[in-house]
């Protein structure tokens, strides 16, 4: 039984064949320019959230502008239970690719500074698929903005 267990799980555990190769997972975001907010002050709002093994900043600079940021963080807590943020380490006011961020938790222990690594602008149908918005608020505020005839 025991032997007969293990030939099962040696060959669940095969590599890919020599020939066979291993899916890529694709990113949705590779060739997307990165974004620029002008001013730290414009950030309304902000949401972590853990993708995979990744944490993702989402910025909100308001009326329907939402941002992607991968984040590298060190220090103590989980980012995805930030309650706060401070951005630093921005250049001349704008926070771009570049920019870092303390990410502060309920307790004042919990911190993490975290660097970002992509800052891309979302489109409106993809804050509906990441959970940012409803897809009634994307209507609504697509709906205001179209030109009245």
């Amino acid at each position: 039984m025991l032997l007969s267990s293990l030939m099962l799980f040696v060959a669940a555990t095969e590599p890919v064949g020599k020939n066979e190769t291993a899916p890529v997972k694709q990113d949705a975001f590779a060739g997307r320019e990165n974004g620029t907010i002008a001013f730290a002050s414009q950030i309304d709002g902000f949401s972590v959230k853990r993708e995979g093994h990744d944490d993702i900043l989402y910025l909100n600079t308001g009326l329907g502008r939402w941002y992607r940021a991968p984040l590298n963080c060190f220090g103590m807590g989980d980012p995805s239970s930030a309650i706060g943020i401070i951005p630093y380490d921005y250049h001349g006011g704008s926070i771009d690719k570049f920019s870092r961020f303390k990410l502060l938790g309920i307790d004042r222990m919990d911190k993490n500074e975290c660097t970002i690594s992509a800052l891309i602008e979302l489109t409106p149908q993809e804050t509906v698929t990441f959970g940012l918005e409803s897809q009634k608020q994307v209507d609504a505020r697509l709906a205001k903005a179209k030109p009245k005839n």
